[in-house]
């Protein structure tokens, strides 16, 4: 081989050389893939046999992440974000409650016992109160269960035993009479004296009728005493006591239409008893009177006899 030839050829080898550590500096420094260059320009045999240092152009690539080499190459690890949950407002813990005692249940226990009056009934011409107990809880033994009529107290009955949910009982008020149709109101426990559940029902209004008729008749007139005034003789014979009755007293002269006097009296008359008014008059023996008698607000079951004349003896 001349001397020429041999020049050519190391220029070639070195040509080559340079080219491969330029594509091994590319792989390594850019992260990517290592791709071989071609050299722009190879020397052709004829060319000059001075050494030429060629670089090479990289073809135009869009960028992209570099991606791990074989150097360095190993085991990453991801981190994958944790996001913070929301903050959550407190709740408040219920407050401990105490367990029930022994024997005790889960629905609330018995309310106050509920007075009313059930019921207003007349018999022999006297009232009579029914009174129930319409609460849960029983009235106890000893209580005074009372009762007003009109307003006024006119009975009390203390229990012998306990009045039970549901349970009743009549009261008798025995100087309470009804002697004609009359409204009644009643009122049980009227100074809420038992504790109530509900104090605003204790009331009662009926239309009462008497089932006996009073009968009170004029049974003589006579001069008494020292000043010898009149007097008049009334006598009850119903079945029934007259209780503060009120009836009206006219006297007359038996020749006159104009009475002599009109008295009003209070009668309180027991079953077949008698009683004497006094008219304010004075008696003149021998002189014939008519006496009239008239209950007020009551029908007397025989009018007959409420009208008597006769002569004073």
């Amino acid at each position: 081989m001349t001397s020429r030839s041999v020049i050519i050829a190391v220029s070639a080898l070195a040509l080559l050389a340079g080219a491969g550590i330029a594509v091994i500096a590319v792989a390594f420094l850019g992260g990517g893939e290592a791709k071989s260059e071609r050299p722009a320009a190879v020397a052709s045999p004829a060319a000059s046999l001075a050494p030429a240092t060629v670089t090479p152009t990289p073809e135009p690539r869009t960028p992209k992440p570099p991606t791990p080499t074989t150097i360095g190459a190993g085991f990453k690890p991801t981190f994958t974000p944790t996001v913070p949950a929301p903050p959550t407002t407190p709740t408040a813990e219920p407050e401990p409650t105490e367990p029930p005692g022994p024997g005790s249940s889960e629905s609330p226990g018995p309310t106050l016992p509920d007075l009313v009056v059930l019921n207003l009934t007349v018999s022999g011409d006297r009232v009579s109160a029914v009174i129930g107990n319409v609460g849960e809880q029983a009235v106890p033994v000893g209580a005074a269960v009372e009762l007003a009529l009109g307003g006024a107290l006119v009975g009390s009955s203390t229990l012998s035993q306990s009045l039970g949910a549901g349970a009743n009982f009549t009261l008798l008020l025995a100087q309470e009479f009804i002697y004609g149709p009359e409204s009644v109101s009643a009122v049980v426990d009227p100074r809420n004296l038992i504790p109530e559940a509900n104090e605003a029902n204790n009331g009662l209004t009926r239309q009462l009728e008497p089932d006996v008729p009073l009968d009170l008749a004029l049974t003589g007139l006579a001069a008494v005493a020292g000043d010898e005034h009149l007097s008049v003789s009334v006598a009850n014979n119903s079945p029934v006591p007259a209780r503060q009755v009120t009836a009206r007293l006219s006297v007359y002269r038996l020749d006159s239409s104009s009475p002599l006097s009109i008295t009003i009296h209070q009668l309180n008359i027991e079953p077949q008893g008698t009683s004497t008014l006094a008219p304010g008059l004075s008696a003149v023996r021998g002189l014939s009177l008519r006496a009239v008698l008239e209950l007020v607000g009551i029908t007397d079951g025989n009018p007959a006899n409420n009208v008597l004349e006769s002569l004073i003896p």
